[in-house]
């Protein structure tokens, strides 16, 4: 695990050091036009958004012709900054959600109940990063970085696997996991390096790492042989790890119209286990296709040892089978739209 994340990481970060200065100015203002945030001082804001958006109808199908489909989703970001002097203020908000319905009517003979959403993907993310300036031509600042990760709806498991945005009876579902059951707030202080717009690193050797299920439970969860899913001890709601937390940035153009952002989240907790490094790695591809308008390929990877993850199984009901502690994979393929304002 570990050899894959740091060949992952040299692979994704390694810069040429031996470049033309016009090369580089070039590269530069490539880059910055990628990012879409202004320098000046005072406010600045950008925002992207990618939708995706699947509907089919058939009114008195031929036997086995299919059924009505309706899917919708996307992800939405935006960020703000403010800049004075050398001071500056970043903060982002990002939403990845997706939601899709198959055929039409009652789930089940003698029911009233529509057939149901069934949720593909629920993430919410935010992110604030105050930063000053040793002094005007050093890249090391002094920070302070904060992050929050939950989800928006709730999520209620059927008896075939199949998750969804409201419970149903037929199903037998369950509620599985909603808005800050569970949450995620990290915060620490450090120093943070910044020679370029393109390439950042942020050190923190103190990180308070706060995990929250405020749902009693939802928090109390466990697996068929009796683990708890969030790695809690019976009436825990709440977990609190200190550590050492290394962040990195890179936006880079890999060619004309093809560019690349990666982000790199690395957490070990002093108080428990610090060889059991948690992760959240973050990989956005796009190609242009006009101005503002691009196709998108997102890669997110997260770990985190003490949550147990449910297995992934083609041959099983609803396509997972067992729990285990594992990699989550999140892949998307998206249109996306620029904006800065």
């Amino acid at each position: 695990m570990k050899k894959w994340i740091l060949c992952g990481l040299f692979s994704g970060l390694v810069l040429t050091y031996a470049r033309a200065q016009n090369d580089d100015a070039a590269r530069q203002k490539a880059v910055k036009e990628m990012m879409k945030v202004e320098e000046a001082e005072g406010w600045s804001s950008a925002g992207a958004f990618g939708f995706d958006l699947g509907q089919m109808m058939i009114l008195n199908p031929y036997v086995g012709q299919g059924q009505d489909r309706l899917g919708v989703g996307g992800a939405v970001g935006y960020l703000l900054r403010y800049k004075k002097g050398l001071l500056s203020w970043t903060n982002d908000f990002n939403v990845n959600l997706s939601v899709q319905r198959f055929g039409s009517g009652v789930v089940a003979a003698g029911s009233d109940q529509r057939q149901p959403f069934e949720k593909s993907i629920d993430l919410l993310t935010l992110g604030s990063n105050l930063a000053y300036k040793m002094s005007e031509t050093s890249p090391w600042s002094y920070s302070a970085d904060l992050m929050v990760l939950t989800q928006l709806l709730s999520s209620y498991q059927g008896n075939n696997g199949k998750y969804y945005i409201t419970p149903v009876s037929a199903y037998q579902t369950q509620l599985r996991s909603k808005f800050l059951s569970p949450g995620e707030f990290i915060f620490g202080v450090g120093m943070k390096y910044e020679k370029s717009s393109n390439f950042q690193i942020y050190l923190s050797p103190v990180t308070g790492k706060f995990f929250y299920v405020a749902d009693r439970e939802i928090a109390a969860l466990k697996t068929d042989d009796g683990q708890n899913v969030w790695g809690f001890e019976d009436g825990q709601q709440s977990r609190f790890d200190l550590g050492a937390n290394v962040k990195v940035n890179y936006v880079t153009k890999l060619m004309d119209r093809i560019g690349y952002t990666t982000s790199l989240s690395l957490f070990s907790n002093y108080l428990r286990n610090p060889e059991r490094v948690d992760v959240i790695w973050l990989n956005t591809f796009g190609v242009e296709v006009v101005k503002n308008l691009s196709l998108q390929l997102k890669v997110d990877l997260f770990y985190d040892y003490d949550k147990i993850n449910q297995l992934t199984d083609a041959n099983a009901v609803g396509g997972v089978s067992g729990y285990g502690r594992t990699v989550n994979v999140i892949q998307q393929f998206l249109l996306t739209y620029h904006l800065t304002f």
